[in-house]
């Protein structure tokens, strides 16, 4: 008919079974002020206020939501009967039946919130609950901030500067006394509120410490602009969200003030440019000239050189000082500015740029050396020393020199010998010994002129020994992530720069299985707890299935290694649980009456209980989607009952999406496709008529376009009759609005209904179009959940 339209009637009855409660997310303001969403597996929460509570259940149930303090129930919500109006879109965007309940904030405690769902009769169907601990205070930190430059304590971090190795600023007494520290932030913030952060680790003993290493210390990468103050700090979180923030007003310094070395030219009774001088003395005199606003003792600043001088002038400062040419490699002086920018000048420089003249002779100069230890007779080591893992006594020791027209005198650790003029080597007994325990010798190399006037220490010998094992403080496991934890201390260790010195810097752990085989475990996460103290993660998920045992080993650099008690017993299951579908007990058909009559079934190959963890049902004439309810029967998982539309034509299949895992943590995702066709579902032939606003009549004074209602029985089998409470929904591809019995509905739309049945249990109720002029079809669904004699 031209201009006409189509409207497509179906008249379904369905039918609930047993629910699963489920809490699907809880919404709140935060200690922030932040708006969350949060999942109700966690454990710990921060609200600021109310909470929201999204539940999600099937059809024709009630939701009663508590709140329990140990086993007192401080707040109990029961919902209405759900119906096709409680559709919810959850903040993901996932659509479901349900109902939202409003939490009253509760005060900082350990909860449990449960959630019980209940038949239209009032039956208890299920019950889950799940941990509600709240906590809305957050960290404390009681230390305050140190500053360290390669070992070396600088005090508090007042002023610091460009990166240098080794530079950390520390802080510890950060503690949480309820949901516990998660993770840390190193926070510098400008004069402008400009805050710039770095993620830092922290220490998972309690009181926590954290240590920012190298080049977050000097904020180079945080603090762009110098000479400005800062607030520099950390922000530390705790489990449920909360954060603390301590910082201290801290200046940036990356300017280095310059400086000038001078030689003193005795003939011409002046002060020359080092790399022009000429001297007429050895050792000659020098000195550092600086202007004297480059110290902070002149300038009344944080900035600058902190340390006094020898005399000065009206605009500059010097620092004097006499030194041997040639010079030793190791000898230089440090200028170093309070915010720990620095520069070295070698006493090395003067070797070749000052020129001696008169009387002034070149002094001693080092070639090299050898050493020996009394385990090895005969062998002549070369190097500056050595580490030492067993007792030994060093007992020769060669120095090489250049030739002089004096003799020269070769010294270490109060032993001597001598070299002729003219010869360039001798040999002596150091005579030191290492025996037991942990420890360090610098044996200083000293060359003279046997006068003494004159001479250089070039080197040293290093003696380093270690003869302790590592020990290993802890070591478990964590089955929730697979990871094997190990926490290791070397009390040899010192915090200053000889830190790497001795140190634990190999660690391993090896799994062996049932069968002998072993597999090392690979590194997952690495934190410095203290300088002493080492803590390691191993991830031993990608094990292939059995049964294994853990062993850990730490190994310090001297080869001392300490071994652990295997842990036993550990079960791996690296496979996810199978999911198969049934229908009665039967094979999926191609189409299917019930929802609720489906079945899904999970085995897995170790855990006894493998749960499912989502269901999702979408497609369908108007690829809708859908979040299910579920519940655990004794024959396997049942969704709950959702309210779809039938598929009546090819290609309108519905797919139901399951996803499950197992106590390990596997978790697998399945498909089943299938038609539906509701038993009791009344499917009424087209009815067409014009596309006019309005009840057109026949001739009789009767609506050309009805729905008609016939007579059905109750569940007591007693003819229905009066009004009868319902649904109507009209399909969102629908063309165009109708209205049903004066009632306007728009497409995609569920509005609740009276159908009012005659003695005879039967209704004709007119529909037509809401809009005039549209011509298409839509199609509706109308729901009459339990029929009544009223």
């Amino acid at each position: 008919m031209k201009n006409g339209f189509a409207i497509s009637f179906l008249v379904a009855c369905l039918c609930a079974p047993a629910a699963q409660a489920q809490i699907y997310e809880l919404a709140f303001t935060d200690t922030n002020n932040a708006t969350v969403v949060k999942s109700p597996s966690l454990s710990w929460y921060n609200p600021k206020g109310t909470i929201t509570v999204t539940h999600i259940a099937g059809l024709d149930r009630k939701v009663k939501l508590e709140l329990l303090q140990g086993t007192t129930v401080v707040n109990t919500q029961t919902s209405a009967l759900l119906t096709v109006a409680n559709r919810i879109t959850a903040s993901d965007g996932q659509a479901f039946y349900g109902v939202k309940f409003t939490l009253p904030a509760p005060a900082d405690s350990n909860y449990i919130l449960r959630s019980t769902v209940f038949d239209v009769n009032g039956v208890q169907v299920s019950s889950n609950s799940y941990a509600f601990n709240i906590d809305t205070a957050p960290p404390t930190i009681t230390g305050d901030f140190t500053f360290a430059r390669g070992g070396w304590s600088y005090g508090f971090i007042d002023c610091f500067g460009p990166d240098n190795i080794g530079n950390t600023i520390s802080i510890t007494g950060i503690t949480d006394a309820a949901s516990g520290l998660a993770s840390a932030k190193y926070v510098v913030i400008d004069a402008q509120g400009v805050e710039r952060t770095s993620s830092v680790n922290m220490t998972s003993n309690s009181p926590a410490s954290i240590t920012i290493g190298t080049s977050q210390a000097s904020a180079a990468s945080l603090a762009p602009i110098n000479q400005q103050e800062y607030d520099i700090g950390v922000r530390v979180y705790d489990s449920a969200g909360n954060v603390a923030l301590k910082t201290r007003k801290s200046k940036i310094d990356r300017a280095l003030p310059p400086i000038a070395v001078e030689v003193w030219n005795s003939a011409l009774s002046t002060w020359q440019p080092y790399a022009t001088s000429t001297s007429y003395e050895n050792p000659i005199k020098a000195r550092v000239k600086f202007s004297k606003t480059s110290f902070t003792s002149v300038n009344g600043t944080t900035y600058g050189y902190p340390f006094g001088y020898t005399n000065s002038d009206a605009n500059s400062a010097y620092i004097e000082f006499s030194a041997a040419v040639p010079s030793g490699s190791a000898s230089y002086m440090n200028f170093q500015t309070y915010a720990g920018a620095y520069q070295n000048f070698y006493y090395t420089a003067f070797n070749n740029t000052v020129t001696l003249a008169g009387s002034a002779e070149r002094g001693p100069e080092y070639v090299s050396s050898r050493f020996g230890l009394a385990s090895e007779p005969g062998v002549m080591r070369n190097g500056s020393g050595m580490n030492l893992s067993h007792p030994d006594t060093f007992d020769r020791y060669e120095a090489t020199v250049e030739s002089r027209t004096y003799d020269q005198v070769v010294s270490m650790n109060g032993k001597t010998c001598n070299i002729p003029a003219g010869s360039t080597s001798c040999t002596l007994n150091p005579g030191y010994s290492v025996t037991a325990g942990r420890g360090y010798a610098p044996l200083t190399l000293s060359i003279r002129n046997a006068a003494n006037t004159i001479g250089m220490t070039p080197t040293y010998l290093y003696i380093y020994w270690d003869m302790n094992k590592p020990v290993i403080d802890s070591f478990d496991i964590n089955p929730a992530t697979k990871r094997a934890n190990l926490r290791v201390i070397d009390n040899d260790r010192i915090n200053n720069w000889q830190l790497s010195m001795w140190d634990t810097g190999t660690f391993s752990v090896v799994a062996q299985n049932s069968g002998g085989t072993t597999t090392s475990l690979p590194l997952a996460r690495s934190v410095d707890e203290d300088f002493k103290t080492k803590y390691r993660e191993f991830n031993y998920a990608a094990l292939a299935d059995g049964v294994y045992s853990l062993t850990a080993t730490a190994t310090d650099t001297y080869g001392n290694k300490a071994e652990s008690s295997p842990i036993t017993g550990i079960v791996i299951d690296n496979t996810a649980p199978a999911i198969a579908f049934n229908y009665n007990g039967a094979a999926v058909p191609a189409s299917i009456n019930k929802i609720t009559d489906l079945r899904v079934i999970l085995t897995d190959t170790v855990d006894s209980a493998p749960l499912v963890t989502a269901m999702t049902l979408a497609g369908g004439p108007i690829n809708d989607a859908l979040q299910l309810g579920f519940s655990k029967q004794s024959n396997g998982w049942a969704p709950e009952v959702p309210r779809m539309f039938p598929t009546l034509e090819a290609g309108q299949e519905y797919t139901l999406t399951v996803t499950a895992k197992d106590a390990q943590g596997n978790s697998t995702t399945k498909i089943q496709k299938f038609g539906l066709t509701p038993a009791n579902l009344v499917s009424l032939a087209d009815i067409k008529t014009f596309a006019v606003a309005q009840s057109l009549k026949d001739k009789s004074d009767v609506p050309l376009a009805l729905v008609r209602f016939k007579g059905a029985l109750t569940d007591g089998q007693t003819q229905s009759r009066g009004n009868q409470s319902g649904y109507i929904t009209l399909r969102s591809d629908s063309a165009f609005a109708v209205i049903f019995n004066g009632l306007t509905v728009q497409p995609g739309e569920t509005k609740d209904v009276v159908i009012p049945l005659d003695a005879t249990g039967q209704a004709s109720l007119p529909i037509y179009p809401a809009t005039s002029g549209v011509a298409g079809k839509s199609s509706y669904m109308i729901d009459i959940p339990q029929l009544t004699v009223n």
